[in-house]
């Protein structure tokens, strides 16, 4: 004869042992979550006749992001940027010259730093692999001194004469040409 109360148990037990396997992978999942940057992010020029504006068209839905650049508050470039979510770290000089450093979404990848004219011609893209390279140092070592993003060891900077942003990586300072797009060690 079928014990009824010892089948209740038995399907109890095998169901709280089920959810007890699962939790640890749920509560897990919300700790990987990416945090969503602002939908709208500024970044002005020194003298704030530029600015760039980084923005979502779909409340970070997807992680594509478009940007603006406008000058005297006049539209000067509308585009879409490859950067996951946006940059981490963006400048944009006097002359309308614009930095992008790195992805929101953090990982090595194409996008570690790019320099674009104010017209949008991309004067240069660096990649994760190409910062190491100009730093010397391997890539394993960008990300066990990274601070800011995934590769910067320090808060990057824009040059008092807006041509250059110097940022540091593995603790060596590289200088990011806005003229040219030459990232190199600084001397």
């Amino acid at each position: 004869m079928l014990d009824h109360n010892s089948l209740n148990v038995g399907i109890a037990a095998t169901a709280l042992a089920s959810l007890l396997v699962l939790l640890p992978v749920s509560v897990s999942a919300a700790r990987d979550e990416i945090s969503r940057p602002p939908e709208r992010r500024e970044f002005r020029s020194p003298t704030g006749r530029w600015t760039f504006t980084v923005r979502t068209l779909d409340g970070w839905a997807t992680p594509r992001a478009e940007a603006e650049l406008t000058q005297s508050g006049r539209p000067a470039l509308r585009i879409a940027i490859p950067h996951r979510l946006g940059p981490c770290r963006a400048f944009v000089n006097d002359s309308g010259h614009i930095v992008i450093l790195d992805e929101w979404f953090r990982a090595a990848g194409d996008h570690a730093a790019t320099v674009l004219d104010a017209q949008g011609k991309t004067l240069a893209r660096h990649s994760f692999n190409d910062v190491a390279r100009a730093a010397g140092v391997p890539s394993s070592q960008l990300v066990t001194t990274a601070r800011v993003g995934t590769w910067m060891s320090a808060e990057p900077a824009l040059a008092a004469d807006g041509k250059s942003v110097t940022v540091q990586a593995a603790g060596r300072n590289l200088t990011l040409s806005l003229e040219t797009g030459a990232l190199a060690l600084s001397k």
